[in-house]
C-alpha cells in the first residue's frame, strides 16, 4: 500500500523512531483545545441537541471545505457539531501525521477535553454525544478507548479529565486508521491493546483502502465484538480511502470519490446515530 511504503521509506531515512510529543499541562492542552475548536450550534433551538464531535483525518489542514459539508449532514438533522483541530499550538501538521511523528494516541486526550466540555453544556442532549473520525480521526477515537482506563497515563497530557470518555454514547469511524507496527513505530495503539471503554461503534470500512489496512481494522474490530462491545459494520469493497470525500483539503476533486457509495454511508450513518 503506497502510504505504508511512504512511511517506511521516512523512518528509513530518519534511521531512528520519531521522537514522540512531551506531556502537555492539563491547563494548556484545554486552552489549546477549546481555543481551536468549531462549534456549530442552534442556538435558537427548544431542547438539548444531540453532539457530534469531528475528528479530521491526516490531511495537511485540520479544517477545509469537505469538513464544512460534513458539518451541513449533521445541523441539517438537528445536531450540534464541534469540530476538532488537532494541529493548532502543537507545531504539527499533516505532514507530522503521515510520517509517523505525530500518531493518533497523542490526540486521545483532546478528545477527553472536548468530550468533558460538552457535558458543561445547557445546550448539549448529555445522553447523545457522539465522536466521528475520518481516517487518523478514527484512529484518535480507537486509541482514546484505549486510554479510557482512569488507572493509566494518557500519552501527550500530564492530567487528563477525571471522566475521560464516560459521556461517550457512540462512536462512527470512517475509514479508520488502522496499522500495524512500522519499523517498531507504533502507530495504532487499539491494534495492539483491548478497548478500555465499550461504547458501541459504527466503522464505514472501503475494501479499496490503500492507505489504511482494512484486514487489520477488521480484526480489531472483531476482536472488540468479542469482548462485548456492539459494532456495526458498513462495508464498501470497491471504494478507496477518501470515498466519501468529494475534494481534498485543497478543494481538489479526490479520485476515489464515489457518489452513490458516499451517500449510501453517509444514509447509514445518520440512521445508526439516530438510533440512539
Amino acid at each position: 500500500m503506497k502510504q505504508f511504503v511512504a512511511l517506511a521509506c521516512v523512518l528509513v531515512v530518519a534511521a531512528c523512531a520519531p521522537s514522540r510529543l512531551p506531556p502537555e499541562a492539563a491547563s494548556d492542552a484545554q486552552s489549546r483545545v477549546l481555543e481551536s475548536m468549531r462549534v456549530f450550534q442552534d442556538q435558537s433551538a427548544s431542547q438539548a441537541q444531540p453532539v457530534a464531535i469531528l475528528v479530521h483525518g491526516a490531511s495537511d489542514r485540520a479544517w477545509h471545505q469537505e469538513y464544512e459539508r460534513w458539518v451541513n449532514r449533521f445541523t441539517a438533522e438537528g445536531y450540534a457539531v464541534v469540530a476538532l483541530d488537532l494541529y493548532a499550538g502543537r507545531g504539527v501538521s499533516g505532514s507530522a501525521a503521515r510520517s509517523g511523528g505525530f500518531v493518533p494516541r497523542e490526540a486521545a486526550g483532546d478528545l477527553m477535553i472536548v468530550l468533558d466540555w460538552v457535558q458543561d453544556q445547557d445546550w448539549a442532549d448529555k445522553d447523545r454525544v457522539f465522536a466521528v473520525g475520518s481516517s487518523f480521526g478514527g484512529g484518535v477515537i480507537l486509541d482514546a478507548m484505549v486510554f479510557a482506563d482512569p488507572a493509566r497515563p494518557v500519552p501527550a497530557i500530564s492530567t487528563p479529565p477525571e471522566n475521560r470518555l464516560d459521556g461517550l454514547r457512540a462512536g462512527v469511524l470512517l475509514a479508520p486508521l488502522c496499522l500495524e507496527d512500522i519499523l517498531g513505530v507504533r502507530i495504532s495503539q487499539a491494534v495492539y491493546e483491548p478497548l478500555y471503554s465499550q461504547a458501541p461503534l459504527m466503522a464505514v470500512l472501503p475494501g479499496a483502502d490503500t492507505v489504511s489496512d482494512m484486514d487489520v481494522c477488521q480484526s480489531l474490530l472483531a476482536r472488540e465484538s468479542g469482548r462485548g462491545t456492539p459494532v456495526t459494520l458498513a462495508e464498501y469493497p470497491g471504494a478507496g480511502h477518501t470515498f466519501m470525500h468529494q475534494t481534498d483539503d485543497y478543494g481538489d476533486a479526490t479520485p476515489d470519490y464515489d457518489r452513490d457509495a458516499a451517500e449510501d454511508a453517509w444514509g447509514k450513518v445518520l440512521d445508526y446515530l439516530g438510533g440512539f
